[in-house]
């Protein structure tokens, strides 16, 4: 026996001996496919399974005598390459579909669902943007056989992104980095944003900068949002604690004439909310005590009198 796919076609040849009349009928069994008054034997177009057909040739003089051959039908495969991938957002994957066993190896394509594209020639691309991650069928159908097909899976992976440092402290005069990673976009892009609007500052590479006055601790949201996709996005905190006091400008020493009125003291002091208060110590005092009324940054001592 011989093997054929469908539509193929096998000449066979009866020779009758011992007869004046050499001429025979051709009949098939199972009746699947087709021979001619010839001995030619055609295939069928669809193949479901793989089958035998029995092709009997029997005499026309003495129908008791015949001969028969068997021929094995098989069935039109699909395989599809390569395997199960992972995509990011508009990537591209070249599947090849091959069909056996078939004298017509068209395929046509599908998704499902239909997410992304995919050519005529089987070139798959991702969608943009990848919202989800998600899983998409691909199917490669046999155009001969409509019930024979492959198929494969592509994995849609969304963008991802991360920003470090996730907190940070700060007062006015200082700053901090913040650095934003994408992963699985087409850009690794980031626009950067703060909350509330207005509350210092951030820079196109991500360096934030406090206002330049810090009245009360508050927080600053730091955004990183992704341009290959809007919707992704990634945050830190930032705590602003104001400036502790400092003073500026020390008061300095001044020297006092008995009946004369003094220069007397100023200080200088930066930070918030400031309140002063001047003390003092007696010759020989183990301590500072406050001085009455004097809360203000200048003070100026009574006029001495020695007793």
């Amino acid at each position: 026996g011989i093997s054929l796919s469908n539509t193929q076609t096998q000449q066979y040849t009866a020779t009758v001996t011992n007869s004046a009349n050499t001429s025979v009928t051709w009949g098939i069994n199972p009746n699947v496919g087709s021979i001619s008054a010839t001995g030619l034997y055609t295939a069928p177009s669809v193949i479901p399974t793989q089958q035998t057909v029995t092709i009997t040739a029997t005499s026309v003089t003495d129908i008791t005598k015949s001969a028969s051959v068997t021929v094995t039908l098989l069935p039109l495969q699909v395989a599809l390459t390569p395997p199960a991938i992972s995509l990011s957002a508009t990537q591209t994957q070249q599947y090849t579909a091959t069909v056996t066993n078939s004298a017509g190896t068209s395929v046509t394509w599908t998704l499902n669902p239909s997410v992304g594209s995919i050519s005529a020639a089987g070139l798959y691309t991702a969608p943009n943007p990848i919202l989800t991650q998600q899983t998409v069928t691909i199917t490669a159908t046999s155009v001969v056989d409509v019930t024979k097909s492959a198929s494969v899976q592509v994995t849609l992976i969304p963008v991802a992104i991360t920003m470090a440092p996730p907190t940070a402290t700060l007062v006015a005069a200082q700053t901090q980095q913040f650095t934003a990673t994408v992963t699985n976009g087409v850009s690794t892009s980031v626009t950067w944003s703060i909350t509330p609007n207005g509350v210092g500052s951030i820079s196109a590479a991500g360096l934030y900068t406090p206002p330049a006055l810090i009245a009360t601790v508050q927080t600053v949201t730091v955004t990183a949002t992704s341009v290959a996709d809007g919707t992704k996005t990634a945050s830190s905190t930032v705590t602003l604690n104001p400036d502790p006091p400092a003073i500026t400008q020390q008061p300095a020493g001044i020297t006092v004439y008995e009946g004369a009125a003094a220069s007397g003291f100023t200080v200088a002091a930066s930070g918030l909310n400031l309140t002063y208060q001047w003390q003092s110590m007696p010759p020989g005092g183990a301590s500072f005590t406050n001085i009455a009324g004097a809360t203000t940054t200048s003070f100026t001592p009574p006029v001495p009198v020695l007793a």
